[in-house]
Formats: structure tokens, C-alpha cells, sequence
């Protein structure tokens, strides 16, 4: 056997010289230091890939999986491209957090938004709290009652006695219906 890819088929050669195409099932854009969210809308699934690297560029791509076509379709893109960043899933909405915006580590800005699945465009969540703009690389979660928890992550700014960046061990709640955010324990009890 022998074989070779392209971008959308893989070919395979048999022993009696046939040629085989199989279709690829590549995202549109090579990413990697991305996320991925599967929302279940009730009648059918979607799997989103969102932001990451491409070589030496941060994307502020998103791609959603056709599972009746086996295909990759373009989305609307993030207000900001961002690689390592938390996403989460609530109705019609994707949830998106902290993350870098460039290869030196700088971080996104704005920290905080969603995409409308529905409407395929984005919105900053502004809670006016200044840690959600200053928090980054935190974990994201959703809770059963539809509400997001945010877990650690390290700050925008260095300490000045460990010339270090900031790291939390709070645990944070945000409510999307009232758009809040409560610290939900002190620091160190996580």
C-alpha cells in the first residue's frame, strides 16, 4: 500500500495498482494551543474549534463540524484571536475566557466574551469587575443550573517581590442572566 494526503482526500494505492480516495475530515485552518467546545441544541450536535496557533500566528478563527455534510464550515470570527483560553457551552451561547493574543504572551483583550450560535456573532461581556479583564489562563466551567465557574488563572501584572506573574486559587461564579461575578471561597481554600 502506499499513501499520500492533500488538504481534503487521503489516496491509497492497493497492491493491484487501484486508486482509493477518502475524503478528509481536515479542519479549514491547521490550529493547535486551541479550544473546542460540542453543543447539544436538543435534535442535533456541533463540535466548535475556536482560536489557537498556526505556526507564528495566534487565530481568532472558529469552525463548526457539518455532521450531515462531513464538513468544516467558517464561523464568525473572535473579537480578538487568542490561544490558550477556556470555553464553555450555555443554550446558544459560547462562553470564552482569558487566553495570550500574540507569541510573547500578552494577554487577550477582551478578556470575556460569547459568541451567538444562533446569529453567528460575538459580544464583550463586560461585568465591570476589574478581575475579569486582568485574569487569564484560568479553567472555565458550566454548573447544572446554566451558571459558569472560573478556577485559577494568573494575572496581567508581576508581583514586584517575586518579579513573577500573580497566580489565583479562587473560584469564581458568573452568572450570565445578571451578568455578575462572586468570588465563591478565599484564597487558599480551593
Amino acid at each position: 500500500y502506499h499513501y499520500g494526503t492533500s488538504r481534503t482526500f487521503t489516496a491509497r494505492i492497493t497492491p493491484k495498482g487501484a486508486l482509493l480516495l477518502k475524503r478528509s475530515l481536515n479542519m479549514v485552518k491547521m490550529r493547535y494551543m486551541h479550544s473546542q467546545v460540542n453543543c447539544w441544541d436538543g435534535s442535533r450536535n456541533r463540535i466548535f474549534v475556536l482560536g489557537g496557533q498556526c505556526q507564528s500566528e495566534v487565530l481568532g478563527s472558529v469552525e463548526q463540524f457539518n455532521f450531515t455534510s462531513k464538513k468544516w464550515e467558517s464561523r464568525a470570527d473572535m473579537s480578538t484571536p487568542r490561544m490558550l483560553f477556556s470555553v464553555a457551552n450555555i443554550d446558544d451561547y459560547i462562553y470564552v475566557f482569558g487566553g495570550f493574543r500574540d507569541m510573547n504572551f500578552y494577554f487577550s483583550e477582551p478578556a470575556f466574551e460569547r459568541y451567538s450560535i444562533l446569529n453567528d456573532t460575538w459580544e464583550t461581556i463586560d461585568t465591570g469587575d476589574i478581575f475579569i479583564t486582568s485574569k487569564c489562563a484560568a479553567t472555565i466551567c458550566r454548573t447544572h443550573d446554566k451558571q459558569l465557574l472560573i478556577l485559577g488563572g494568573v494575572a496581567s501584572q508581576i508581583d514586584p517581590e517575586t518579579n513573577n506573574q500573580v497566580a489565583y486559587q479562587t473560584l469564581h461564579r458568573y452568572n450570565p442572566e445578571e451578568n455578575s461575578v462572586e468570588q465563591l471561597n478565599s484564597t487558599g481554600l480551593c
